[in-house]
């Protein structure tokens, strides 16, 4: 879960990682501040993406590689990998986040 709050009506939640997107805020007023959740398979590694942490972990599993990416608030994010892409624990990644799979899950008046 990751607290933020409704920056733009479109898709926009501020935390303290940057601008996440979410389809799941349109009808909330700008400045609602809100819980989201975030599925693992919502983050992707991408050499272009808005976020930028550290690998704390890796486990491979078959298809996929569980990655555990500290971001620089200090927040630890889970992510999914494709087994060919290679990090290790103590690399810098930049990352990605899908609006599908992100949903607020409680908005404070």
């Amino acid at each position: 879960m990751v607290s933020g709050r409704v920056i733009d009506s479109e898709m926009c939640i501020e935390t303290q990682w940057g601008c996440l997107p979410c389809r799941d805020v349109r009808g909330l007023g700008l400045g609602t501040d809100v819980t989201v959740s975030i599925r693992p398979d919502s983050l992707r590694l991408d050499p272009n993406g808005p976020f930028v942490g550290t690998v704390r972990s890796v486990v491979y599993g078959g298809n996929s590689v569980a990655v555990l990416v500290e971001v620089p608030c200090g927040e630890r994010l889970l992510l999914h990998a494709h087994p060919d892409q290679a990090v290790e624990p103590g690399q810098q990644v930049r990352f990605m986040a899908l609006p599908d799979f992100i949903a607020v899950v409680e908005a404070h008046a």
